[in-house]
């Protein structure tokens, strides 16, 4: 579509469309067999697909969480019967919370503590997009009813759908009881997007709200990362691509008129992220697009990582660590 400008990276030399066979959840190394898994967001979308892959690798339980229960339970009957069309033994179950409402989270972990389940990955892909305004004209609180204008996303309510909720989400998840099992290793992925790092570029810089709200929790989650070794809680945000949502079609997209990545890449990416392979990236922000082979093959990338604290993560533009100019 003329004037829009699809962003690209080169971060490793072969960049990913589709799935492929590192980041394939048939795999035996990433296989999630006897965890407890929960997908935020996963009625529809991405977040439906990135249950759906971990069902492909065996987790025990998958339980998708959103907004919306008819939606959710109509996902998780959908992807029990692909689940027993392939004979994978993953039961799906479906709960509404809203991540804005400390009550209804709270009460969420409170109910699996009760019912004596333990969760061992916890995968954050909900979030709201917000609108094409400039931070001034939004306002931060909500309009309030009876002023034409009651519903609109304000920045309060970007900020508690993109950054409060899921962070609070991701605490109740890391201080959960280990049921007397210290050696249990948890996985937090966190499903970001490269607006946080092109901020400025031509049809994101629309959206300054959504840009805000995603950055803060993206540095949020690798603040959260330097707290805790991965063999604890094991951390990493991602950008899943350029993907074709319900998002696109009332901006007047059609699926054929951008390059969208395949679903499956980041769904499989998802389940890539929360195994061990993954560990060398703990606190890090990184791309699905990017080839999981380079990544983990590159003396290069593991001694920059292992020399920079910083690298991969967010910060100042020309800045060091030292406050020297880059």
């Amino acid at each position: 579509m003329d004037g829009v400008v699809i962003p690209e990276t080169d971060f490793t030399k072969v960049i990913r469309r589709d799935t492929y066979a590192a980041i394939h959840p048939t795999r035996p190394e990433l296989s999630q067999a006897g965890r407890t898994v929960v997908v935020v967001g996963s009625g529809n979308n991405i977040g439906k697909d990135i249950a759906s892959a971990f069902g492909d690798a065996h987790a025990a339980t998958v339980i998708l969480v959103g907004r919306r229960q008819n939606v959710l339970e109509a996902a998780a009957r959908e992807l029990e019967d692909v689940a027993k069309s392939t004979k994978s033994p993953t039961h799906f179950r479906a709960v509404a919370v809203d991540v804005t409402d400390d009550a209804t989270v709270d009460a969420f972990w409170a109910q699996l503590a009760a019912d004596g389940v333990h969760v061992d990955v916890l995968v954050q892909c909900s979030g709201t997009f917000g609108q094409p305004k400039p931070l001034l004209e939004l306002g931060l609180k909500a309009a309030h009813a009876g002023d034409g204008a009651a519903g609109v996303p304000a920045l309060d309510d970007m900020m508690a759908a993109n950054f409060r909720g899921p962070m609070n989400m991701a605490l109740h998840f890391g201080k959960q009881s280990s049921g007397g099992d210290d050696s249990k290793q948890k996985y937090f992925v966190y499903v970001s997007t490269n607006a946080v790092n092109m901020a400025d570029h031509n049809w994101l810089a629309l959206r300054p709200d959504y840009i805000l709200s995603k950055s803060t929790a993206t540095y949020a989650f690798s603040l959260l990362a330097d707290g805790v070794s991965p063999d604890t809680l094991q951390v990493l945000s991602f950008h899943p691509g350029m993907l074709y949502s319900d998002a696109w079609p009332p901006l007047g997209f059609t699926k054929d008129m951008l390059p969208f990545d395949e679903m499956e890449l980041p769904a499989h990416f998802a389940v890539w992220a929360a195994s061990q392979e993954a560990r060398f990236l703990h606190g890090r922000y990184v791309y699905a697009t990017w080839d999981v082979d380079e990544l983990v093959s590159s003396a290069e990338l593991r001694a920059r990582l292992d020399g920079d604290h910083n690298y991969l993560r967010p910060g100042i533009v020309g800045l060091t660590n030292g406050g020297h100019r880059v």
